[in-house]
């Protein structure tokens, strides 16, 4: 069970992603902020927010593990972003924090206050994740400023610079079936990162409400979208044999629990639980991929007598149905967000699963083969589905 709810009892937080902003200077084609009914564009978050935010959450937290700057474009609310990291930063040395969280941004790069925002970031040391979609014919046909510029010139010198001094940057890009017609694969995908003096990747799909020909679930590309990951997988499993590193994408968080023993037990959806996301005006969700449903409005930091309550978001479940009888519950974690996405918050999209279900027989039929897998229950499970293809 979650520990009890904050303002008089303590509870760790895993994620606390703060929405410092919905304005943003891009207008992507398939970004779900822009093209959802759920966001206002304009809001900003203010110093009295952010304090409150501080006082009511953050300081009354046991712990919290990471603080992620969101948006829009949060840089375009450069000095919230450096207000809450310095607050942040009095908390812990003050000893209202036990443990110093981790400052994150996901940003896109598209900076237009560069040397002010670099200060920032190296000063608070924050993890800085850079939306980038590829080389130029396929970014510049996804990513574009609000006046239609292309923008890969300006975030590949970004990610340049902003590595030269020596801030932990990952790289996160939206894969769509645009890629797939330009013959653009995941595995080009990890090498662009490469590329970049970069080895982390957070690959994600194009979702609803972007447009039907963008999503790669689609049924003109998910059977190709389904082989470029099996691909994929086989790529950087040989890379990891052969080079004794690992290139971090969520290949391996799939890997590593496998060769866990103990095993650990399914992991359910995060959302409203040990996660949550505030935004400009102080409101309350239970992920950033949640913020704006009405459904799902948990508070406000700026309402007399705050508590953070879970039982406010009976939606969010711990653990769905299909996922309780799933060979791949114990290398997968759910997620409420991308089933809303799909029009469903209780039920996971099937085909979204299927993908992650080949994805992990695959790694499974690597590590049988070449590593060696613990003998336990969950592993017994996973190679009898294994000998029955």
């Amino acid at each position: 069970m979650p520990e009890e709810s904050l303002n008089g009892c303590r509870r760790s937080i895993g994620k606390l992603s703060l929405v410092v902003t919905e304005q943003c200077n891009l207008s992507c084609d398939y970004c779900y902020a822009r093209l959802s009914k759920r966001w206002h564009q304009n809001r900003a978050m203010s110093v009295d927010i952010a304090d409150k935010i501080i006082d009511k959450v953050i300081a009354q937290a046991d712990r919290c593990e990471l603080i992620q700057f969101f948006g829009g474009e949060p840089t375009l609310n450069i000095n919230i972003v450096e207000h809450i990291a310095r607050e942040i930063e009095s908390c812990y040395r003050s000893r209202k924090l036990r443990v110093m969280p981790r400052l994150g941004i996901v940003t896109n790069g598209y900076f237009l206050q560069k040397d002010r925002i670099y200060d920032v970031l190296k000063r608070h040391n924050v993890e800085t994740t850079i939306s980038i979609d590829g080389p130029p014919p396929i970014n510049d046909l996804l990513r574009f400023s609000k006046n239609g510029k292309s923008t890969y010139r300006t975030v590949a010198k970004s990610i340049n610079e902003l590595h030269a001094i020596g801030i932990n940057l990952a790289i996160e890009t939206v894969y769509t079936a645009h890629h797939i017609a330009q013959q653009y694969s995941i595995i080009d995908c990890m090498k662009f990162a490469m590329d970049h003096g970069i080895n982390k990747l957070i690959l994600q799909s194009a979702y609803p409400p972007a447009s039907v020909a963008t999503n790669p679930l689609s049924d003109s590309t998910f059977e190709a979208y389904s082989m470029l990951y099996m691909q994929a997988v086989d790529w950087w499993f040989m890379r990891f044999i052969k080079n004794g590193d690992v290139f971090d994408v969520y290949f391996k968080d799939i890997l590593r629990i496998m060769l866990n023993d103990p095993p650990r037990r399914p992991s359910g959806c995060p959302a409203g639980l040990t996660s949550y996301s505030i935004g400009p005006d102080g409101s309350i969700y239970p992920c950033q991929l949640l913020y704006g449903n009405p459904r799902l409005h948990i508070g406000n930091v700026a309402d007399n007598g705050f508590i953070l309550h879970c039982d406010q978001i009976d939606e969010v479940h711990t653990e769905f149905e299909e996922c309780r009888v799933c060979y791949a519950r114990y290398w997968c974690q759910p997620c409420a967000a991308l089933n809303d996405f799909f029009g469903d918050i209780e039920h996971p999209p099937e085909r979204e699963c299927a993908i992650r279900r080949a994805i992990i027989l695959r790694i499974g039929q690597w590590a049988a083969k070449l590593l060696e897998l613990p003998r336990n229950e969950q592993t017994t499970i996973l190679m009898e589905k294994i000998r029955t293809l």
